[in-house]
């Protein structure tokens, strides 16, 4: 799942499996290992069971779904190499010119506010640019599209005439300031 960050053992049991196991929390709480070893021996051997069945068992079933969708070269060629250089990152960082990046950055708050000022001169007064209920309005007070009625000034983006604003609004334009984006 790319939507994803983790993959605990009890979520890939659970997902894969079918099988409902007791998370780290649920046998430990705040206690380490050591602790609960001494009180309930039996529970964390259990768990420890749990999680090796489910690392045994899910391997398969993952590789499986990875050949059914047509992923699994992507997985062996691309992915599984990377792993190994992915942790390294993760635990030691990458090198980056601080100094260099501040004026990336810089520079592109530089464009940002270039565009916001083309996007309020072609619209003809300032709004909320991050808020698509505001380029409804300015698009409504803006924009008629041919042969249609003129939009209430507050309507669900489903109901605009989005193909026909396109080519009429010539502020659409500003997308992209060679046009590239144009449709």
């Amino acid at each position: 799942n790319p939507l994803k960050s983790t993959y605990l053992l009890e979520d890939v049991a659970q997902e894969y499996l079918a099988l409902m196991i007791p998370s780290y929390i649920e046998v430990f709480g705040k206690n380490s290992v050591e602790d609960v070893w001494k009180e309930k021996a039996e529970t964390v051997v259990k768990y420890a069971c749990y999680q090796a069945y489910t690392a045994a068992a899910a391997p398969k079933i993952l590789e499986e779904r990875l050949a059914e969708r047509g992923m699994d070269r992507l997985y062996r060629d691309m992915e599984l190499p990377l792993v190994f250089t992915l942790a390294d990152m993760e635990t030691e960082g990458i090198a980056m010119d601080g100094e260099a990046l501040k004026e990336y950055g810089e520079k592109l708050a530089v464009r940002i506010r270039e565009l916001e000022q083309s996007i309020y001169e072609q619209a003809g007064h300032a709004f909320n640019i991050n808020s698509p209920n505001s380029w409804a309005l300015c698009f409504s007070r803006n924009c008629t599209c041919p042969g249609e009625r003129r939009p209430r000034p507050v309507i669900p983006p489903r109901r605009m005439c989005w193909k026909n604003w396109r080519r009429m609004c010539p502020w659409w334009r500003i997308s992209s300031p060679t046009g590239s984006w144009q449709s």
